[in-house]
């Protein structure tokens, strides 16, 4: 199933997957996310974690 204005493929195996991972970061994951936040400029950001882009789940 493609989704509206997108020509990638929507699987929601992979989205399932991405929530998983987003709620069970592996240590390292942790670590960088809670130095991540205690910087000043953490709020100006935006960040994509685990986000589904066709077969592959990505950071940004």
């Amino acid at each position: 199933m493609k989704s509206k204005g997108n020509s990638l493929s929507y699987d929601a195996s992979i989205k399932e997957k991405a929530r998983t991972l987003r709620n069970n970061p592996t240590p390292a994951e942790k670590v960088l996310w809670n130095a991540l936040r205690r910087m000043p400029f953490y709020k100006l950001l935006t960040f994509n974690r685990q986000k589904p882009i066709d077969p592959y789940i990505v950071d940004f």
